[in-house]
């Protein structure tokens, strides 16, 4: 990866939340696409003035030259994003950076799952939420070695014991379509299927309740990085 590469994806894209994507377009010239900001309409195109389909049909290339190549004209539309963008990222630059402490001023509480003989889920399950936030640790395996269940109020940890089935409380919880579900997995799914979760042949699924992956929905809205 070039400097002007790594700097669009690490320092840009993934430090203010844009998506980028490199493509070969139809008449063989490399582009990036970045969305600046969650603006769909806000999406910036910059080609490459070099063809790159006839200038690998007049030399017989090996597979590292070949990907040097598309390095170099990943490099050659980095630089001009980089340059043609820098009143929107001097914008980005020029904003107040500030704590979350600042943002979110009452701390959610903790729970412990096993607590009080599972007070909190009795806690849960008297009053539930419409929407919780999913969360595992350990997705190697399954069950994960730790899940957390957040709601707005607060969030529930659990250890599933090892080599065992998943706790009835959430079982359940996964099984009740009244509660959306919401992951941040990428399209691996770990987590998904560390809870014993089959990811559906469609994962458009995935953008709506009962089970919302960010990532799916984010892709969904304003197109897939690569």
């Amino acid at each position: 990866m070039g400097a002007a590469t790594q700097d669009l994806q690490q320092k840009v894209c993934q430090k203010y939340g844009w998506s980028y994507h490199y493509e070969k377009d139809t008449s063989g010239h490399w582009y990036v696409e970045v969305v600046v900001g969650m603006n769909i309409h806000n999406k910036h195109r910059f080609t490459s003035p070099n063809n790159s389909t006839k200038s690998n049909k007049q030399q017989l290339l090996t597979k590292k030259q070949k990907d040097q190549h598309v390095k170099a004209e990943k490099e050659i539309v980095s630089a001009m994003a980089l340059e043609h963008l820098a009143p929107q990222i001097a914008h980005e630059e020029g904003k107040k950076c500030c704590q979350l402490s600042e943002v979110f001023p009452n701390p959610i509480q903790i729970y412990d799952s096993t607590n009080n003989n599972g007070a909190i889920w009795k806690q849960f399950w008297k009053n539930p939420p419409q929407v919780v936030g999913i969360d595992t640790e350990g997705n190697q395996t399954s069950p994960p070695v730790v899940v957390q269940i957040s709601t707005s109020e607060y969030t529930i940890l659990e250890t599933p014991p090892r080599n065992k089935s998943l706790s009835s409380n959430l079982t359940r919880l996964l099984r009740d379509n009244s509660i959306t579900k919401i992951f941040c997995d990428n399209f691996s799914h770990a987590d998904k299927i560390a809870l014993g979760m089959d990811p559906p042949s469609n994962i458009s699924n995935y953008a709506k309740p009962p089970i919302i992956d960010l990532e799916v929905l984010s892709a969904n809205l304003y197109g897939y990085t690569k």
